[in-house]
């Protein structure tokens, strides 16, 4: 069950309902990683999925939100003479490292690297903490924990040859009961539209307009 809920909780995140993420405020440090383009930022040790990291820029009344990009451009920012400045991107590249009973943070790439100290908060779905109590609960939505229930039931009768036509029932309302929670979670609609992030610009360290504020 305990499996079953976590699952529950990353189907529900990915379909946009953020019920279930969490942050926490830290700061960056100052310049790249050894022998590295960008900066690093330790995960928060129980964070099993990054969905937003926002950052405080002095001189600007809010924060800044950082685009998410892949990895694989993680030598595309800055110039060849400097490889620091102000944080736009970032981009996940390890979960922690496990070493016998326990896992070490994991870490995210800042691009380019921090050229100061920068105040940041980290919006991250927690891992879930098994449960080992019968009196404990489990917090959801109505509804949302048939689909664990029926989940569980799965589990249990792919286990036994005798319990096929369990299986093929607890299937089905499985199903049902998926449908009513990404109902839900995808009802959440966005105010306005969201603009794209111009990373070509970005690399080359140019001014990129907010597109539903100023002309190109």
């Amino acid at each position: 069950m305990n499996a079953s809920w976590q699952a529950l909780r990353e189907m529900v995140t990915e379909a946009g309902d953020l019920t279930y993420v969490a942050n926490a405020s830290v700061s960056t440090g100052v310049g790249p990683d050894t022998g590295k383009s960008y900066g690093l930022l330790a995960m928060p040790a129980a964070a099993c999925r990054i969905h937003a990291i926002d950052m405080t820029v002095p001189g600007l009344a809010r924060p800044r939100r950082l685009a998410p990009v892949s990895f694989n451009e993680r030598n595309e920012f800055g110039t060849d003479n400097l490889v620091t400045g102000t944080p736009h991107s970032f981009a996940v590249f390890n979960i922690g490292t496990e070493s016998g009973a326990s896992v070490g943070n994991g870490w995210i790439a800042l691009l380019p690297a921090p050229n100061v100290v920068y105040p940041v908060t980290i919006y991250y779905l927690p891992a879930w903490t098994d449960i080992t109590n019968d009196s404990y609960v489990f917090d959801g939505f109505a509804g949302w924990d048939d689909w664990v229930a029926w989940d569980v039931v799965c589990k249990l009768a792919s286990k036994d040859n005798d319990m096929g036509k369990t299986y093929q029932i607890a299937s089905t309302e499985r199903a049902r009961a998926e449908l009513r929670v990404l109902s839900a979670a995808t009802s959440i609609q966005r105010v306005g539209p969201t603009g794209g992030v111009d990373t070509a610009a970005m690399r080359r360290r140019e001014r990129v307009p907010n597109p539903w504020r100023e002309p190109r």
